[in-house]
C-alpha cells in the first residue's frame, strides 16, 4: 500500500518503457526507501516513500499489523 517515486525512477521509467518490470529490494526494518535496479547501469537506484512521515523508520511488521487493522 506503500508509493514510491522520485526523479531517478522517472528517468528509469523513461528508459524501460510502458508496462516494463524492475527488480526492487528493501529494508524490511526500514520501508522509507526502495532499491530499485536499473539494468542497464547494473546499479541500483534509491526512490524515497512518497508519505515519508509515515514510512520513515517503519517496518515491514508494523506496516502490516497497521494495515491489518485499518
Amino acid at each position: 500500500g506503500l508509493k514510491y517515486n522520485g526523479p531517478e525512477l522517472g528517468e528509469l521509467r523513461r528508459r524501460m518503457g510502458v508496462g516494463a518490470r524492475g527488480e526492487l529490494t528493501f529494508d524490511p526494518g526500514d520501508l522509507g526507501h526502495v532499491n530499485v535496479l536499473d539494468r542497464q547501469k547494473e546499479t541500483y537506484i534509491r526512490v524515497p516513500a512518497v508519505d515519508q512521515g509515515y514510512a520513515k523508520g517503519l517496518s515491514f511488521w508494523q506496516n502490516k499489523v497497521i494495515r491489518r487493522y485499518a
